[in-house]
């Protein structure tokens, strides 16, 4: 606010952005950078708001600087220049949490995956360990007693019927 005969008047940003603007289309990396001092807050809590957390907003707004230093020639400076970045900056945020979401998807998906294929590499280990150890106790028990080996091989069908609840559950 500026004091003009007693009353305070609102500085008109807009013409002094314009001027920044064409003096950074010029060449001058500083006046970009007055412009980047002027709205940098303003555009963290935009990005703040939309993404959430701080270290992303801060990453966003930045990036949306460097687009628009980089854009600098296709600004109008008779419009205001934190619209103008603003749309730059929303798009950034959108795409950001987009790619946030997808990312999460495949995430999950992936631990869905990794925990079925545990279970199954277990599984496995356990029935191949099971049956190796009741393929060798038949084959001695068979050639001592076949009686003896029919109520064993029972009794092994009953624990890996139990093993298999086990497993499922």
């Amino acid at each position: 606010m500026e004091q003009q005969a007693g009353v305070a008047v609102a500085r008109d940003v807009t013409v002094e952005d314009g001027v920044l603007i064409r003096r950074a289309q010029g060449g001058d990396a500083a006046a970009f950078g007055r412009l980047v001092e002027r709205y940098m807050r303003r555009a963290y809590f935009a990005a703040l708001s939309l993404v959430g957390t701080r270290e992303d907003a801060l990453d966003l707004s930045q990036e949306a600087f460097v687009r628009a230093f980089r854009a600098r020639r296709t600004i109008d400076p008779e419009r205001p220049f934190y619209a103008w970045l603003y749309q730059i900056l929303r798009r950034l945020c959108f795409n950001f949490l987009r790619d946030r979401r997808n990312r999460r998807r495949q995430l999950e998906s992936a631990g869905n995956w990794l925990a079925e294929e545990a279970a199954q590499r277990e599984r496995r280990l356990i029935e191949t360990t099971v049956i190796g150890r009741r393929q060798s106790e038949f084959q001695k028990i068979g050639k001592r007693d076949t009686h003896l080996g029919d109520k064993v091989a029972e009794r092994e069908h009953r624990c890996e019927l139990a093993l298999e609840l086990r497993i499922v559950r």
